[in-house]
């Protein structure tokens, strides 16, 4: 996960990524990737060649670009993320409610409300609707991102796997990785990637996947336990 932090005043940005970071102490759960800039021309030169962040904090009031357009300008490549406007100029509320900002934050900030979107926006996160097309040798099939429960590269070829029963995917797994960006989704082994809201078991090895009727078993990279464990964690915190 990731979290962008822009402010011009370095005190703000410290104070933000502390109380952002007390979030997932109090929790027990690793914290985000931060990256933080000063400016939106530097978020926007910093972040041209990243991964996707997930969540963005940006001042209203910074020289050049202001806030609620440089989150206008980042939703436009990545609409899921979801953008925080953190300001002291209530005036702005209209402009970016415009630009369907997630939450606007007045300074000086307040952890408690902080910490109470942030939770919310964890909730929307791991809950965002996404239609997948899959193509397979036969055609393409449309599902839903929530019943994509196991992707596996298995002898040569990739299968998604559904509880409704299994499609033979002409993409490879690299290609999967690249779309099921959602914290939902994690990587225990090279060979599978997995919807952590249908683990039921976390052994050393194995990762235990159910839904309904229907079971299966993901290898898990034993290096990678302690990280499978708490991506969980985190999912299901996100969920309470």
């Amino acid at each position: 996960m990731r979290f962008l932090i822009c402010d011009d005043q370095p005190e703000i940005t410290r104070i933000m990524e502390r109380y952002l970071r007390e979030y997932f102490t109090r929790r027990k759960l690793p914290p985000p990737e931060f990256a933080v800039y000063q400016s939106g021309e530097a978020l926007l030169t910093g972040e041209a060649d990243k991964p996707p962040a997930d969540m963005a904090f940006l001042d209203v009031e910074m020289p050049g670009i202001s806030g609620i357009h440089l989150g206008a300008r980042l939703r436009e490549k990545n609409p899921r993320l979801l953008v925080f406007i953190v300001t002291s100029f209530p005036d702005h509320l209209d402009e970016a409610m415009e630009h369907r900002v997630f939450r606007y934050l007045s300074k000086p900030i307040d952890k408690e409300r902080l910490h109470h979107n942030l939770k919310a926006a964890l909730a929307l996160l791991y809950t965002l609707p996404k239609r997948i097309p899959v193509e397979t040798p036969k055609g393409i099939v449309t599902l839903e991102g929530d019943d994509i429960l196991c992707v596996e590269a298995k002898d040569r070829k990739v299968y998604v796997h559904t509880a409704a029963g299994t499609l033979e995917s002409v993409k490879s797994l690299e290609y999967w990785r690249t779309i099921l960006t959602s914290p939902c989704f994690y990587s225990p082994h090279r060979s599978y990637i997995i919807h952590l809201g249908c683990v039921s078991r976390i052994d050393k090895t194995t990762v235990h996947l159910s839904r309904g009727e229907w079971e299966m078993d993901a290898y898990l990279t034993m290096r990678k336990y302690n990280e499978c464990r708490t991506a969980y964690l985190t999912y299901l915190d996100g969920l309470t």
